[in-house]
């Protein structure tokens, strides 16, 4: 879910025997696909609402 499916597709029914097989980008690298190629200084910092540098824990080694 927040890293979506990378190169894996999946199928979505449409009912009737319709359908179509595609890929699921994620929550994180849509905000961070938005956030670089915006112009908009309001949508910039909306996103970056969800946006936080914390330590990992599992490894100690910083990330964001």
């Amino acid at each position: 879910m927040l890293y979506g499916t990378g190169d894996q597709k999946y199928r979505v029914d449409l009912g009737g025997g319709r359908h179509y097989d595609t890929t699921y980008e994620g929550v994180i690298p849509n905000l961070e696909r938005r956030w670089k190629e915006t112009d908009s200084d309001f949508m910039r910092r909306d996103i970056e609402r969800f946006m936080r540098e914390r330590d990992c824990y599992a490894c100690r080694v910083a990330r964001s």
